[in-house]
């Protein structure tokens, strides 16, 4: 390993990908595939009162439309994979039933016999809002008057965590009336190379269970 450091390495995907010889999620070709669109919500904060299918399941090539109430007690909700101890974890439905509480919140969803049926069909479902006030900042999400988007979750904090090092006692007093107040914002590294990572998956259900054929991530366990 230590005499590939620092050297250049010959691409062994290159020659396929150039040749148009790739293969991806979109070339998995599975008998009888249908395609699911999802209806996401262009407001940050607001409340549902209404959702409309009729004209969306009306629609040619529609096999089925959903909105969160169609789910509600019949599917759990999205749990996050990993948590700081003593975090709440407030419920978040797979579809939102009575409130959306961010931009691009799954409304409702539908299955037909080709993508383009599907999102052509999200476009006849009538959505009504009443627009809630909203805040893109952290600092306000967490001050006084701020709107709350979850009942559990006092003050829109879920987690407090604490951790330290040095001899902050010191550091404070160093000279008179010295005070110090140290405050970070830190950013999620992560967040912006997922937004490029496709999350694509072909699958199809056989007499034991769900066959995972093709993700993107990988990782066919999880896809499954």
């Amino acid at each position: 390993m230590t005499a590939n450091v620092g050297r250049p390495l010959r691409r062994r995907e290159d020659f396929r990908f150039l040749t148009g010889r790739g293969r991806y999620v979109d070339d998995v070709k599975l008998p009888g595939t249908l395609h699911l669109a999802i209806l996401r919500s262009p407001h940050a904060h607001a409340i549902i009162t209404e959702v409309d299918l009729s004209a969306a399941k009306a629609a040619a090539g529609v096999r089925l439309a959903l909105a969160g109430a169609d789910l509600s007690g019949k599917i759990g909700n999205v749990k996050p994979n990993w948590v700081i101890p003593g975090t709440v974890v407030p419920d978040r439905p797979v579809l939102a039933v009575d409130r959306v509480r961010f931009v691009g919140e799954c409304i409702a969803l539908v299955v037909a016999e080709t993508r383009e049926a599907a999102y052509d069909a999200l476009e006849l479902i009538d959505v009504a809002y009443e627009v809630l006030p909203a805040v893109v900042e952290e600092g306000a999400a967490v001050g006084n008057g701020a709107p709350q988007l979850h009942e559990t979750v006092p003050n829109n904090i879920t987690t407090y965590f604490k951790t330290g090092g040095g001899d902050y006692a010191a550091a404070a007093h160093q000279g008179p009336g010295a005070s110090l107040t140290p405050r970070q914002q830190p950013a999620h590294s992560d967040l912006p190379r997922d937004t490029c990572r496709s999350r694509g998956a072909g699958g199809r259900w056989r007499t034991d269970g769900l066959s995972a054929q093709s993700g993107a991530a990988h990782a066919p366990a999880l896809d499954r």
